[in-house]
């Protein structure tokens, strides 16, 4: 069995051993500022449902809700311990996570050559 660190780490466990508040927290990883339509749509549930899971998540404190105008926009207070507890804890969720963040640097990237006017083969000079 697998020791937990410390009391934030076990609180972490304790959501992201249920799979709609796992669900949750990686969307809020990948999709930082979601808001509750958001979330709806993505997990396919009602307004309601998503509304108790974050009344859940933001009463545990690993959830801010931020309202702009009438949208509340849903952040992971602690962005680097729950990707490191995700890490430590939950490898297989960790490996999808990287895999979809490699995939989107990569983008990044290639957005930003293309923008800058050089093209995907261009040669580096050592002096």
């Amino acid at each position: 069995p697998m020791s937990v660190n410390n009391g934030q780490d076990q609180l972490m466990l304790v959501f992201l051993k249920q799979a709609v508040t796992k669900d949750i927290l990686v969307y809020l990883i990948e999709n930082i500022g979601a808001t509750q339509s958001d979330l709806s749509n993505f997990k396919h549930f009602s307004t309601p449902t998503i509304y108790w899971h974050m009344k859940r998540l933001i009463n545990s404190g690993l959830v801010v809700g931020v309202k702009e105008g009438n949208v509340i926009r849903y952040y992971v207070n602690d962005i680097s311990n729950l990707t490191e507890c995700l890490r430590r804890y939950m490898p297989d969720t960790w490996m999808s996570l990287a895999s979809k963040f490699a995939d989107m640097y990569l983008n990044v990237t290639k957005l930003l050559i293309e923008k800058r006017g050089l093209n995907s083969n261009f040669h580096c000079i050592v002096s």
